[in-house]
């Protein structure tokens, strides 16, 4: 249980006063933290008890911010080393930043909690710093593989890779190539400890085998979309926290998510349904974004913005929806998103929709030359789940749910897990990684924070 600071302190009644936000944020901490950060809470807490600002100027340089965030204040994540590779490598799917929806679609597939909860930026930040030391980890001992399978049979099985928004592809190794026992040598090799044995698909002796980045030990003929995603029932640009601030007092926001947790082996998979214009939150939060991307567009795989009638601003007026769809597109234009068009088959309502959102907004797309792309015929709102399951028809509706195979982390730190088989797909040396119609997250009894 956290301890809350009195309404009356005079040093938190200044919310002006940026190290008063910073005391502030730091004393009502949601994640859990270190014996160094019990101390310090402590120690500012007394200050802040006993107005002591003289005190409180003197620890404000131990303070965290998103600048100098302290990663030691923080408690480390509560995971053993053979639990890294499975929790928060290949088989991790979403980071979910926050759960719950502000946007309280008629249609949503998952009938989504009006309440948003949002994940600690101390845990972003901790679940951040150890997958990138896995993947660092990973990245290494991928190229002493390489050199032993190359030293040890003349094979080299890491020919030049070709990237394309966010897709690693890599020219195929033949079969017949293969030397019989390189199972046996992987099995000895470091590397197969950090990466999941119970990824090898059966149906072959050297795999197929789908590791971190799309690469396989053995067989190169895989284009793997190797994204991270960090919502599922929810819409990452609703994340602000002040449970870590800026220097300058502004509370973290989506786009610091995605600074933190950036990665060209595992870019980030962005689907938003927009926000109200002057959302000043989700404004810096893209621009923070395009930047990033701008740095290095490997960092994201295709962004999309979803547009639809039933988003409860689309219902209020349509005008102003429009215009706010028109904003959210401005905002990430420079990373080329996919605008998809959601429509009701069957719902005489949808015209005056196309009418007065779709057609203008196709129209406007192409009179400002905006390098986003549509859609192509308006996608179908699925039935079998959520607040639209009342019209549910089992042989025609496709579940638009069952998505994100593998790991979640939800905002608590509560592990879930969206079980999933491996299917063969074009070849025998690929697959795909497949979730029964309506599989959901699971919570595995798990909570990496606490």
């Amino acid at each position: 249980m956290e301890t809350q600071v009195t309404s009356d302190s005079y040093v938190i009644e200044r919310g002006k006063d940026i190290l008063a936000l910073k005391a502030r944020s730091f004393i009502n901490q949601g994640y859990p933290l270190s014996a160094k950060g019990k101390n310090l809470r402590q120690s500012v807490k007394q200050a802040v008890e006993e107005k002591n600002i003289s005190a409180l100027v003197d620890l404000e340089v131990s303070l965290p911010t998103i600048e100098n965030p302290h990663l030691d204040l923080f408690a480390e994540l509560k995971l053993s080393p053979d639990e890294v590779p499975s929790l928060l490598g290949p088989d991790l799917a979403d980071v979910q930043v926050t759960k719950g929806c502000s946007h309280n679609c008629n249609y949503c597939s998952l009938a989504a909690s009006h309440k948003v909860e949002v994940m600690p930026f101390a845990g972003v930040l901790k679940i951040a710093e150890t997958k990138k030391a896995y993947e660092t980890e990973v990245l290494k001992e991928w190229a002493s593989w390489v050199q032993m399978v190359k030293n040890q049979k003349g094979l080299d099985i890491d020919p030049p890779l070709r990237k394309d928004g966010g897709v690693i592809y890599i020219p195929a190794v033949m079969l017949k190539d293969i030397p019989s026992d390189i199972g046996e040598m992987f099995s000895t090799h470091p590397l197969s400890r950090l990466l999941r044995q119970d990824l090898f698909f059966d149906r072959a002796p050297i795999g197929p085998f789908i590791p971190l980045y799309g690469r396989t030990p053995f067989v190169g003929d895989v284009g793997k979309k190797g994204y991270l995603t960090n919502y599922y029932d929810s819409d990452s640009f609703d994340y602000v926290s002040t449970s870590m601030i800026h220097e300058d007092g502004t509370p973290a926001d989506y786009g610091d998510v995605c600074r933190a947790l950036a990665s060209e082996i595992r870019p980030i998979h962005i689907t938003t349904a927009g926000w109200v214009r002057g959302n000043k939150i989700a404004e810096r939060a893209a621009k923070k974004i395009v930047e990033l991307y701008k740095q290095n567009p490997a960092y994201f795989y295709h962004p999309r913005i979803s547009v639809n009638k039933s988003e409860r601003r689309a219902e209020r007026n349509l005008d102003e929806y429009l215009e706010d769809m028109k904003a959210t597109i401005l905002a990430l234009k420079e990373m080329i998103p996919e605008v998809l068009l959601i429509s009701d088959p069957g719902n005489q309502s949808d015209d005056e929709f196309k009418n007065k959102v779709i057609n203008p907004l196709k129209e406007w797309l192409k009179k400002e030359g905006q390098p986003a792309w549509t859609k192509e015929g308006l996608g179908k709102v699925s039935h079998f789940s959520g607040r639209a399951a009342e019209n549910h028809k089992e042989e025609n509706d496709e579940d638009n749910a069952n998505c994100m195979p593998g790991y979640h982390i939800w905002p608590n730190g509560e592990i879930a897990n969206q079980k999933y088989i491996l299917e063969p797909f074009q070849s025998l040396h690929q697959v795909i990684k497949f979730v029964p119609k309506g599989g959901r997250p699971v919570q595995i009894g798990k909570n990496i924070f606490k």
